[in-house]
């Protein structure tokens, strides 16, 4: 669909619709939710993403687990986004341990910085939406180490 035609059903100048699909703009979620609806996505899988990304989050600091389901969260919203390409084919172009992707995706583990930067980048988004989940996931987990050792 093009962005005139999303702009158009949407009821949304063009440009709001380019900045808000592009992650330059956070839209409100009723925007939000009525621009996935009109692309064929399913808004609840997007939510919590949205949430935490436009501070709306309520429950202060993440929790280790809390920051790696966001971090997944996202992943799995990239690669949704992304037409959920396949994950062997998707590593094959930067060759990546489809496990290590398949990981992430899923929550179980997730990869270091350059990996995860890779694999943001093979699927053509700009790694610059998920590093803050990433960072955050990062410092929870070195904060719960450091923790742990006092």
């Amino acid at each position: 669909m093009s962005l005139a035609e999303v702009a158009r059903q949407s009821g949304l100048p063009r440009d709001a619709v380019t900045l808000s699909l592009g992650g330059e703009l956070i839209a409100s979620w009723p925007v939000t939710h009525m621009l996935v609806t009109i692309l064929g996505g399913h808004p609840p899988i997007l939510q919590g993403v949205w949430r935490r990304a436009c501070g709306e989050d309520p429950q202060g600091p993440l929790s280790e687990v809390e920051a790696r389901h966001s971090l997944q969260e996202v992943l799995c919203v990239l690669h949704l986004a992304a037409g959920a390409p396949d994950i062997v084919e998707l590593c094959a172009t930067d060759r990546l341990d489809p496990a290590v992707a398949l990981d992430a995706f899923t929550g179980l583990r997730m990869p270091d910085w350059p990996t995860t930067r890779r694999l943001i980048l093979a699927l053509d988004v700009d790694p610059r939406v998920a590093q803050p989940f990433w960072d955050a996931w990062h410092r929870t987990r070195h904060s719960t180490a450091d923790e742990g050792v006092r």
